[in-house]
């Protein structure tokens, strides 16, 4: 079988340390299949801290009017890392392997969310989220409609994308009277 890698000696922000880690990280699921998916979230939060790091240093928030983390390998989403992006108004997380949007409803400010193409599970870190008005959640394997509870709380929401999913009739109708002017797009 696999042998368990060497850990990282490069520390955090040094040329390398990123891909080492990755690497890393993927040795230790290949050697430790049960934990695979702990292995995923601890390289996801890396990686997303990472990313927010480089933009923040990138310039001031209140200035930026998107960030886009499409086409990662994010697992979960780590809270005090999303935190730092508040403030930004359109956020695109899709083309990723995330299964819950934890913390997502603590982005003040979030206009648009794209979590196009993601494994999703659980949509409950979207609730409440007041300033919302545009959400895309298309190809996401959504088919249980109490899946979509959460989304009945966005009261502001004006736009919903749920093309390629396999969402009952009964919930889109639901979703339609509880969020009678949001368009939703099936």
């Amino acid at each position: 079988g696999d042998v368990a890698p060497p850990l990282p000696t490069l520390q955090p922000g040094e040329e390398g340390a990123l891909d080492e880690l990755k690497q890393t990280t993927d040795a230790l699921a290949r050697c430790d299949p049960p934990r695979r998916n702990y292995y995923a979230d601890l390289r996801s939060k890396v990686e997303l801290s990472s990313s927010v790091s480089d933009l923040i240093k990138s310039g001031p928030s209140t200035v930026r009017a998107s960030a886009s983390f499409s086409g990662g390998q994010l697992s979960a989403l780590h809270t005090p890392a999303l935190i730092r992006l508040s403030g930004i108004p359109e956020i695109d997380l899709s083309n990723n392997g995330l299964r819950r949007v934890e913390g997502v409803h603590l982005l003040h400010g979030l206009a648009a969310l794209r979590l196009d193409h993601n494994p999703l599970r659980s949509l409950w870190g979207l609730a409440g989220l007041a300033t919302l008005r545009s959400l895309s959640l298309q190809d996401c394997g959504l088919a249980s409609g109490s899946v979509f509870d959460p989304l009945a709380t966005l009261e502001g929401l004006r736009e919903l994308f749920l093309q390629q999913n396999s969402v009952p009739d009964e919930a889109v109708e639901g979703l339609r009277a509880k969020l009678p002017h949001c368009v939703i797009t099936v």
